[in-house]
């Protein structure tokens, strides 16, 4: 009984202090409730002068009545010279001195628990003597057992407590260790889906916690003697009716001598249902989630700037070009992390102050030893409150790229038509010149009879003329116009065929036929001629003879093979090396053809090997070169005809470029 109603007054000193504290942080009526908890403040009536006192000096027992005594199943000896905490069951009260007795019992007089025998506390109101002088060094202390009537009036008073509590929306709830009893407020069980007119047993509370959020680890600690005895978790539980609801707990666990040992006597705490507030985090985290994913599965850098100047979004883009990760880049300014936007920052401010977007276009920015462009977008939050600003920013250098090939392959195309048409020009009157060769070669010819019958009727010998003309290396200067006549020829035919414009139709081409047409070009190169003497380059061929035709646009693949024999042309010449050869290997691979050109020149570094595919990038001299032909031949090769193509090191010392075809 006396256990019992311990739990219901300490339910009432949660109620005047800790669960006061949390309701006005949570109660919408905080203002309201808080003046009407006070005015409940706990007051016991007036009890009659009782036999049962102490006499206290210096905080030490100098008197105690035999009533008393006889109460507590002590002697006399038990008491003298002990302090006034040594008669109480809560040995936390003994930090507290003389004074603050004083005080609180001015105040109100206090129940509590008295040590009884055999280990059985007892309870008992505890009143100043009211004739007792602050400055007197003597005052007495009386006890009246807490029995009957006034009993039940205590309890009276504490039930109109819990009506009290009922209008909060907070649950509270105090568990009792030793019986296992619990008291839980009509909101508790209101929370819980139990029956609101009955106590439920801590059984039915315990259950009801879901399985996955059990704390055992953080109950046990609570409990543990050595701790501070304070708890606080957040668990879901189940209703009966299945509905599963999040709960906010928190809990103070008082402990006290129970036979000798120091043990948790209760435990009292407050329960709140955040449903509502967990699916809202849950929901506003969950969109947080989705924001991240998609800012960071963009192409494009996405950076937050704010009126500082101070980073306060940064993707994975953004990493991943800067090196830089968001937790080190955050709150950081952000000329600092990304100092390409340091030329910039006018812009930035622009925006912020006129809400307005702003582009900037084909920014260059070199970085990595690479040379890049990009695009970058400035956009206020018209939203927002803040003057925080959204940077992205594109990477467009193949865009870049791309059209400068564009642009190149316009150039190709206009000087490809002009040559074409300055070959047919030419194809003209070459014909006429081979033609008439022919014939005159043919009418000097003494095996022919027209040559015989014409000579005699015009009485001329014609062994005389031939003789005339032999001596005069006449017949050998035909021979040598009509060569000359032939290759010109030849040439005209095989310009017409490169800069012919072909369709997107892949043809059967025999590779060998197309390197020797190639070569044939490349030696009457009168550019390639000019600058690098390419009749001197020995050139060594290795086609093996299983080599089948290949599906290609051959005018394509042509350009690609001209533009590597002239670069190795070129290398070998600025190397001047003594005995320039390029060694041309066409052979079959599986389900490919490999086609290989190697040079015994002095190679290519591996910090250029790297990037010899990339646009504009030459290690030529100004106006020496564009940077663009070995990118259009891997654009050629890879995205037009599916192979590949690569650089390395050859085993004369040289490059090796490798070019492999479906």
């Amino acid at each position: 009984m006396f256990f019992s109603l311990l739990v219901d007054l300490s339910v009432y000193n949660i109620l005047k202090s800790e669960t006061l504290t949390d309701t006005r942080r949570w109660g919408n009526n905080e203002h309201r409730d808080t003046r009407d908890f006070r005015k409940m403040s706990f007051q016991m009536d007036s009890m009659p002068t009782t036999s049962m006192f102490i006499t206290l000096k210096n905080d030490i027992i100098h008197g105690c009545s035999p009533d008393l005594l006889r109460m507590l199943a002590l002697c006399p000896a038990d008491v003298m010279r002990q302090p006034l905490s040594a008669i109480f069951v809560n040995e936390e009260s003994n930090s507290e001195s003389k004074e603050t007795w004083v005080s609180r019992l001015n105040r109100n007089s206090m129940v509590v628990m008295l040590k009884g025998n055999a280990g059985n506390p007892i309870c008992a109101e505890m009143t100043l003597d009211t004739e007792f002088q602050k400055d007197d060094q003597l005052c007495t202390i009386y006890f009246t057992p807490v029995t009957g009537e006034l009993l039940q009036s205590m309890r009276d008073d504490i039930r109109r407590h819990r009506v009290g509590t009922d209008v909060w929306n907070v649950g509270l709830f105090e568990h009792h260790h030793q019986d296992g009893t619990i008291f839980s407020s009509r909101r508790m069980r209101e929370i819980y889906g139990f029956p609101t007119d009955r106590e439920m047993d801590f059984g039915q509370f315990d259950t009801a916690v879901h399985p996955d959020d059990r704390d055992m680890e953080g109950v046990r600690k609570s409990h543990d003697p050595n701790g501070d005895g304070k708890y606080e978790n957040r668990f879901r539980i189940v209703k009966p009716s299945g509905e599963i609801r999040w709960m906010h707990a928190r809990a103070q666990t008082t402990f006290g001598n129970v036979n000798g040992e120091r043990k948790p006597l209760f435990t009292t705490g407050t329960m709140f249902d955040i449903t509502e507030q967990h699916l809202l985090k849950t929901a506003l985290e969950e969109n947080e989630r989705k924001l991240a994913d998609i800012l960071n599965s963009l192409p494009s850098v996405v950076l937050g700037v704010n009126s500082q100047g101070g980073v306060t979004q940064w993707n994975k883009e953004a990493e991943t070009l800067t090196g830089i990760l968001e937790s080190d880049a955050l709150h950081r300014q952000v000329t600092d992390v990304f100092p390409m936007l340091g030329d910039h920052l006018d812009n930035i401010r622009k925006a912020q102050q006129e809400q307005i977007s702003i582009e900037c276009a084909r920014i260059p920015w070199s970085h990595s030893e690479r040379m890049s462009f990009y695009n970058i977008y400035i956009t206020p939050l018209h939203n927002s409150n803040s003057a925080d600003v959204v940077v992205r920013i594109d990477d467009i250098t193949e865009q870049v790229r791309f059209e400068e090939m564009l642009v190149h392959s316009e150039k190709l195309l206009s000087v490809g038509g002009l040559a074409a048409g300055m070959a047919h020009e030419i194809n003209n009157p070459l014909a006429a010149v081979l033609q008439n060769v022919q014939v005159i070669m043919n009418r000097l010819a003494p095996e022919h009879p027209i040559n015989v019958r014409t000579a005699k009727k015009v009485d001329a010998s014609l062994e005389k003329m031939t003789a005339y003309l032999e001596a005069r290396n006449i017949p050998r200067m035909l021979d040598s116009i009509y060569d000359a006549g032939t290759r010109a020829a030849t040439i005209v035919k095989n310009m017409l065929g490169f800069v012919r414009i072909s369709g997107k139709q892949h043809l059967p081409c025999n590779l060998p036929e197309l390197m020797e047409t190639t070569l044939e070009m490349a030696l009457n190169d009168y550019d390639l001629a000019r600058k690098t003497d390419f009749r001197k380059i020995k050139i060594q061929r290795a086609y093996a003879g299983d080599v089948r035709t290949v599906n290609c646009d051959a005018g394509k693949i042509q350009q690609v093979l001209l533009n590597l024999i002239k670069n190795a042309g070129q290398a070998l010449f600025e190397a001047q090396v003594s005995e320039p050869r390029i060694f041309i290997r066409i052979q079959p691979q599986k389900e490919m053809v490999k086609i290989e050109f190697e040079d015994n020149g002095p190679g290519i570094p591996e910090n250029i090997a790297r990037r010899v595919f990339e646009p504009f990038f030459t290690t030529k001299q100004v106006g020496a070169g564009t940077g663009l032909g070995l990118s259009i031949s891997y654009f050629i090769v890879v995205q037009e005809h599916n192979g590949q193509i690569r650089v390395e090191k050859g085993q004369y010392g040289g490059a090796r470029f490798v070019i492999e075809l479906p």
